[in-house]
């Protein structure tokens, strides 16, 4: 008898584990929904994370309605999504709405160092402007709509490739040597924008297709570039004309180096990508000390008001006024200070200016976190 209870015993522990194994891999838990993250290429890649194992995503920002679609496993508080291409995503929660990605191409282990780091915030499914929610009560789930498409239609480009982003082609020399640096955009739909290059190409449009892992840009008067992987993460630049054959010498070669979208935004103010919304900044952000102590709050509200306070105080101890950029906010305080909340690749940063008009940060704080008004103490100042 007493086997026979252990038996039951350990049968029933083990179906236990099994149906919370299940539970687990079936429920994403807190990671359900609608995810907004920041892409090192400028746009924003829009994951929403279903109940069942199912995953999606979509480029907003880029042009394409293409729709990447995968698989994924829950385990504990990170998520990893294994996408139909092959790469993998994987996905923690670091704080309420707030999580982490790390990206891997495939065959690369997830054990080992991302392709690319990013984070994102939960949204509203209502809220991104390339998504649709279907209403009609008779269709059971979302509709997920991407962005229109390019009318002339791109060459079939991979969603995730090496190419896609921001380039800088470094300076040359002599008459063949083309020159000073400029700067390529290789958006997701096939289209490319040129910048600083002279000879009155500034924003010109044209195309470009990966080629045997090279892209090709074509452009509107003939001309084509090459970008060319050297090996070891370097690239290097060929240009020909109209009439030059591809396969022989170009009429120049020169390096060029993927950049991030915050450096390269500044040569591209036609078309630019806004990476932020001015409700991904409003709220309470709470700066910390080194040692990870709340010493200050600064809140953003409506209306292009800004306010400050340390910590210890229940009152506001200053205000100013801010302005949202591509991938910052700058707060203008009226003692002639400045702040700069920035968005980087693993994070957002505090820069603080003693003037307005200095260039370098006197204090730079990356230990800083966002909550809805309301929903700290912070908020008895209002």
């Amino acid at each position: 008898m007493r086997h026979l209870f252990r038996y039951l015993f350990l049968s029933s522990f083990f179906a236990f584990l099994v149906v919370q194994a299940n539970v687990e891999r079936m429920d994403p838990g807190p990671f359900d929904g609608f995810w907004e993250i920041q892409e090192p290429a400028g746009d924003t890649f829009v994951v929403i994370v279903k109940r069942g194992g199912d995953i999606s995503g979509f480029w907003a920002g880029s042009g394409t309605t293409r729709i990447q679609k995968g698989q994924w496993e829950r385990e504990g508080n990170r998520l990893v999504a294994e996408w139909e291409t092959g790469h993998h995503d994987i996905l923690e929660i670091t704080s309420e709405n707030v999580i982490r990605r790390k990206g891997f191409d495939p065959g690369e282990s997830i054990t080992g160092s991302p392709t690319l780091t990013g984070r994102g915030a939960k949204v509203d499914p209502q809220r991104p402007g390339s998504m649709a929610v279907d209403r009609d009560p008779s269709q059971r789930g979302r509709q997920e709509l991407g962005p229109d498409e390019d009318p002339h239609g791109a060459p079939a480009i991979p969603l995730r490739n090496a190419f896609t982003g921001f380039w800088r082609v470094r300076g040359g020399s002599g008459i063949m040597g083309g020159g000073s640096e400029f700067y390529l955009q290789l958006q997701r739909n096939g289209r490319a924008i040129t910048a600083m290059r002279g000879r009155g190409d500034d924003f010109v449009n044209g195309r470009w297709r990966i080629d045997n892992e090279r892209v090709i840009v074509q452009w509107p008067d003939g001309s084509r570039d090459i970008i060319r992987d050297e090996g070891d993460g370097d690239y290097r630049l060929l240009y020909y004309r109209s009439r030059d054959v591809a396969s022989g010498r170009p009429r120049f070669s020169r390096r060029a180096e993927k950049i991030p979208a915050a450096e390269a935004m500044r040569y591209f103010q036609i078309g630019e990508h806004q990476m932020l919304t001015a409700s991904d900044m409003r709220g309470i952000w709470h700066i910390e000390d080194a040692e990870g102590d709340e010493k200050s709050f600064i809140e953003i509200e409506g209306w292009g008001n800004a306010f400050r306070y340390n910590v210890s105080r229940t009152s506001r101890s200053e205000s100013g006024n801010w302005r949202l950029l591509s991938d910052r906010i700058v707060i203008n305080w009226i003692d002639g200070g400045r702040d700069i909340i920035r968005l980087t690749d693993s994070g957002f940063m505090l820069e603080s200016y003693a003037d307005r008009e200095d260039e370098e940060p006197t204090r730079v704080t990356s230990s800083i976190s966002r909550s809805s008004a309301g929903s700290s103490g912070a908020s008895m100042a209002n």
